[in-house]
């Protein structure tokens, strides 16, 4: 609704101080708690402007409406796609201000149907864009069944299974894709650059019930997928990763409160992770099975010693030859 968006967010913009009350309308427009707290800190921004304590004000007030008018239009999920969304209607949000302030408040309202007219005719007339892609292979003992998802679908799932005589994936980053056809060794690092907005869906199964042939599959969905890879040997600095036992009576791990991702397990699994985050690698003596939560955005230093203060981790540094392979799109 071009006319009710353009009133509650860009109507205000002139110079008639009456205008500030125009965010508020939106509320009647929009649902759910996050929008609400968005449309209150357009509303708050138009305060600050119509008070306009210095002459900065009014420029930090169009950023900042417009930045609410960009999040408010991505869906509840979010994902690397809505970026590309958000730096989209981030840019169009300017310019409707822009023509808002240069030349009126219908005209605003007017570029604003005309873009929604172009999004739906374009969807309409290019279909294919919307449309996920799947390709089906036999090969000399397995099926498999590759589909490349619709750059603009923003609602996925993210599951993986991987075992003996089945392969499935249920719209995953590339780079976790290639992450799971990859064979962890403790003198090989890999480092993966490829798209982060590409999902993809995986399903690879035996056609005799055998085991898959790792290294043939991996072949073929690397070519179909564009995937190269490039190796040399360098030195690189490794840790070495023991649990300290805890005394009796003390529960070895402790909840932790940032919860942003988790690993069960054993002990050497948590070390191949450690080694694919951070390129280096990582090696345990032991094997035992643990339960931890740690912090994906924190460097290498501070992710050893949170788990070292958390779980009773050690790590002992060495020096080892490796191979380091990349891979890219």
């Amino acid at each position: 609704a071009p006319p009710v968006e353009e009133f509650a967010f860009r109507l205000w913009q002139g110079e008639k101080k009456l205008y500030i009350l125009a965010p508020i309308v939106f509320l009647l427009y929009v649902s759910g708690y996050i929008n609400w707290y968005l449309t209150g800190g357009a509303a708050v921004l138009a305060l600050l402007y119509w008070c306009r304590v210095t002459k900065k004000y009014p420029m930090l007030v169009v950023l900042g409406t417009s930045i609410c008018f960009a999040i408010i239009h991505l869906p509840q999920q979010w994902s690397a796609t809505n970026a590309l969304f958000l730096c989209l209607y981030l840019g169009l949000a300017l310019i409707f201000s822009h023509i808002r302030l240069r030349h009126g408040f219908w005209y605003a309202v007017l570029f604003h149907f005309l873009w929604n007219l172009s999004v739906l005719a374009i969807g309409s007339w290019n279909h294919l864009i919307f449309r996920d892609v799947t390709t089906n292979i036999r090969g000399s003992s397995y099926t498999m069944s590759l589909t490349r998802q619709s750059v603009l679908r923003t609602s996925f799932g993210s599951n993986t299974y991987s075992g003996d005589d089945k392969i499935t994936t249920s719209a995953v980053t590339k780079k976790a894709l290639v992450q799971l056809m990859l064979s962890t060794a403790p003198d090989t690092v890999y480092i993966i650059n490829t798209s982060p907005l590409e999902r993809i869906s995986l399903k690879v199964e035996s056609i005799k019930g055998i085991s898959l042939p790792q290294a043939e599959i991996r072949r073929e969905l690397f070519t179909r997928l564009g995937v190269k890879a490039s190796s040399r040997k360098t030195q690189k600095e490794g840790y070495r990763m023991q649990l300290r036992r805890e005394a009796p009576g003390d529960t070895l791990f402790k909840a932790s409160e940032i919860n942003k991702a988790s690993f069960a397990g054993y002990l050497g699994g948590f070390a191949s992770e450690l080694q694919e985050r951070y390129h280096i690698p990582v090696t345990s003596a032991e094997n035992p099975y643990i339960e931890i939560q740690y912090d994906e955005s924190l460097d290498l230093k501070a992710q050893l010693a949170d788990l070292q203060r958390r779980y009773g981790l050690q790590f002992e540094r060495y020096k080892a030859e490796v191979v380091e392979v990349t891979l890219s799109d």
